[in-house]
């Protein structure tokens, strides 16, 4: 079974995929940086309508 895995990862490796060995890495770098794009989303729409991060309009308690 370790020989056929090992035969599995060079084939993604060659297709250009992450090895399933270091793929948790791979997710997780990604999905940070995508949490990061939504943020920064987010943070800018707050802005646009005046309100703080947690969603009240600035000025108010």
């Amino acid at each position: 079974m370790t020989e056929m895995s090992t035969k599995f990862d060079e084939l993604l490796k060659v297709q250009g995929y992450p090895v399933f060995s270091k793929y948790g890495a791979y997710l997780k770098d990604a999905a940070i940086t995508h949490a990061g794009h939504e943020l920064d989303k987010y943070r800018h729409r707050m802005r646009l309508e005046g309100k703080n991060l947690d969603g009240r309009k600035i000025g108010t308690g």
